[in-house]
């Protein structure tokens, strides 16, 4: 055989292993040592380019499937806002290619650029408008009896998870002005016998929503919904105290990077210095403010913001042998407070995420909640998600300090819309008509993020969350504790991470970015990064 045909053989022996196809013993006989070498150090790197584009490729798979289980929906919901459970391109076929790292570098560009992270969801995912597998709208006289069925079979698919012994709920939604709401709250748990039947309340809250338009506190329309489980009338009791922990002041040490204060941990901190335990609170509150920022004179270009401005704490006065506001002052007086990093012991804050809800099934929440609904296996409303959880933990009135949906940080809650496939987006502040508590029709921007429960725990509490996780895998389809944020660390002011040559630098530029914003209009203190904890104290202070 001639050098020619030899070294020909020896390309073809090597072309037929690199398509995994083996040569012939007698081709490989035929080749001399120098062209066995070779073939065989060519056909380790082919078998270790595989091998490394495999590796690669299952990494990618359990990255993605890791970030799925992250995410606060699964299911149709969780695909539809975040993406495809299924890692794109998952078959390992795709790597039995000549070049398997291409295969690879493709799946991450697909990853990349498709399935953003459930904490990274982009603006265009936000602020969706539609949802193509969503059904058509049904007519108006049909919305009650569709929205009713569908409420019927959610019911149905909980009875199954429900505790054994619960205490049935009621929501009683009241109507009050926002520069009076404590006041007219307190006078209706009075003139209804729940400010002496503590025992029977599960909390009260100011309903997160902006009704009406304009932003301006004074006098405006607000709702207040109470959480009871009475279900006869009550004799008329004494009013109950009510108090309010302001959230721009500083009332915990907590030092840049350790974990910020929750609202209703801070409250829970009040109470116990007081003495009171949960059958004899009526409600943790979080106050609410919403303001118009950033528009012209004539407000044009304003965004309608939302802020929760402290915690009020609703519980039992000197008339139903409780503490009067005395108890408070001399309480604010033993500054900084002490409240445990991780929560008080021996009781229960539970977080859930309804935003991830609402974005999908109501992503316009100045529009009336989609009938039917896109996604009818999950709740329609934060209520019923509330009423959900009260339900299958089995949480007792007697053993809950707070109930609420409340808002959460500093953020918009203009109405969004986008037509033309997204080409085109408006923003407005006129919700849609609704009929409110006290029987007129107003206008309504929809808010709320979080549903809070907070309750002193229990061993049975214990078996009631088991139920909970199992009917938010098998019927929520979700993880609600996700993407809450809940005890954030604490920002550092004094940028530690920066060297200390440039710190004073990035202090300054600091301050000019905030006098800019005063001299176009569009900055007006502004919240503050933490509430309860600003600004953050030095390493090592007392929680």
């Amino acid at each position: 055989m001639g050098l020619r045909d030899s070294w020909k053989q020896a390309r073809e022996a090597m072309a037929a292993g690199m398509k995994g196809e083996g040569p012939s013993e007698e081709a490989l006989a035929s080749l001399s040592p120098e062209q066995r070498a070779a073939y065989d150090a060519r056909i380790a790197e082919v078998a270790a380019a595989r091998g490394g584009a495999q590796r690669q490729h299952e990494r990618l798979v359990a990255d993605h499937a890791a970030s799925v289980a992250a995410r606060p929906l699964q299911g149709p919901a969780g695909e539809w806002l975040y993406g495809p459970a299924v890692y794109p391109g998952a078959n390992p076929a795709t790597l039995d290619g000549p070049s398997p790292g291409n295969a690879v570098r493709g799946e991450l560009g697909r990853l990349a650029g498709q399935v953003p992270s459930a904490g990274e969801i982009t603006d265009a995912v936000l602020h969706r408008s539609e949802n193509p597998a969503a059904p058509p709208p049904a007519p108006d006289d049909q919305r009650p009896v569709v929205a009713a069925a569908e409420r019927a079979a959610r019911d149905a698919a909980r009875a199954p998870y429900v505790a054994p012994e619960r205490v049935r709920h009621a929501i009683t939604r009241l109507s009050a002005r926002a520069d009076s709401e404590l006041d007219e709250v307190a006078a209706y748990l009075a003139s209804s016998g729940l400010a002496g039947r503590a025992d029977v309340v599960f909390g009260c809250y100011r309903v997160p929503d902006h009704i009406g338009r304009g932003t301006g506190t004074r006098g405006r329309y607000v709702e207040w919904d109470v959480v009871h489980a009475a279900d006869v009338d009550l004799a008329p009791a004494p009013p109950p105290t009510a108090v309010t922990i302001d959230g721009s002041e500083r009332w915990v040490a907590r030092a840049g990077g350790e974990p910020s204060v929750l609202d209703e941990d801070l409250a829970i901190a009040y109470l116990a210095a007081t003495g009171l335990g949960p059958d004899r609170v009526l409600g943790l509150a979080r106050g609410m403010q919403v303001r118009s920022t950033g528009g012209d004179a004539e407000g044009n270009g304003a965004s309608t913001m939302v802020e929760v401005t402290g915690v009020h704490v609703l519980h039992a006065g000197p008339g139903a042998g409780g503490p009067g506001p005395e108890a408070f002052a001399a309480w604010t007086g033993t500054r900084p407070v002490a409240v445990p990093v991780d929560g008080h012991p021996g009781v229960r804050v539970e977080v859930l995420n309804w935003a991830a809800i609402a974005e999908a099934v109501r992503p316009q929440h100045h529009r009336p909640v989609p009938v039917p609904s896109p996604f009818p296996y999950l709740p329609s409303s934060p209520q019923e998600l509330l009423g959900a959880y009260l339900e299958v933990v089995g949480i007792h009135p007697a053993h809950c300090f707070g109930a609420s949906v409340v808002e959460d940080r500093h953020r918009s809650i203009d109405g969004v819309s986008s037509g033309l496939g997204g080409l085109v987006t408006t923003v407005t502040d006129r919700g849609a008509e609704s009929t409110c508590a006290d029987g007129k029709v107003r206008r309504r921007l929809v808010g709320g993020v979080h549903v809070v429960v907070a309750y002193l725990d229990a061993p049975a509490y214990v078996e009631g969350r088991d139920r909970w996780e199992a009917y938010q895998r098998d019927v929520l389809r979700s993880n609600l504790a996700a993407e809450t944020f809940v005890r954030g660390p604490v920002f550092d002011d004094t940028f530690g991470e920066v060297p200390a040559g440039l710190r004073g630098l990035v202090r300054g530029a600091k301050k000019v970015a905030k006098v800019a914003e005063v001299l176009e209009g569009g900055w007006s203190s502004g919240p503050h990064p933490h509430r309860y904890c600003w600004p953050p104290s030095a390493p090592g202070a007392a929680r």
